[in-house]
């Protein structure tokens, strides 16, 4: 398998969260799955628990303009375990990407806790409507 190709060799790897009620009703995250094997492959240490989603707001069935205009519910998981992200370069994985605002709103947060770059990688990209 070929190397992907990055611009900034990331420092860590984190993921996408899933809600508490979306991980008791698949058994798992699969952004988190994804996310830990790209670690390991890459060499680079996993905080799957950076980021944490506050609420169950389902963007799954909306238009493209309502995913934008509302909020993912993300926020920075601020606990013992937590890196220094002062300095680092931050890569997010998550399975789905579909107008890129929760990738978005997730460097937003992992940058005004440090971060220098946050880069993402998605398994799947959903079309665009035409």
């Amino acid at each position: 398998m070929a190397a992907p190709m990055l611009i900034e060799e990331p420092d860590i790897v984190t993921c996408i969260p899933t809600t508490h009620q979306r991980r008791l009703i698949r058994g798992f995250n699969l952004s988190e799955e994804l996310a830990g094997h790209c670690a390991k492959y890459l060499g680079l240490p996993f905080y799957p628990q950076l980021l944490k989603k506050t609420r169950s707001a389902d963007k799954r069935r909306r238009s493209a303009r309502e995913r934008n205009e509302q909020p993912s519910g993300l926020t920075f998981r601020n606990t013992s375990s937590a890196p220094n992200l002062e300095d680092r370069r931050v890569l997010i994985i998550d399975d789905v990407m579909t107008t890129g605002s929760t990738l978005e709103e997730a460097a937003r947060i992992l940058k005004s806790h440090g971060a220098i770059s946050v880069g993402g990688w998605c398994l799947a990209r959903t079309p665009k409507p035409r």
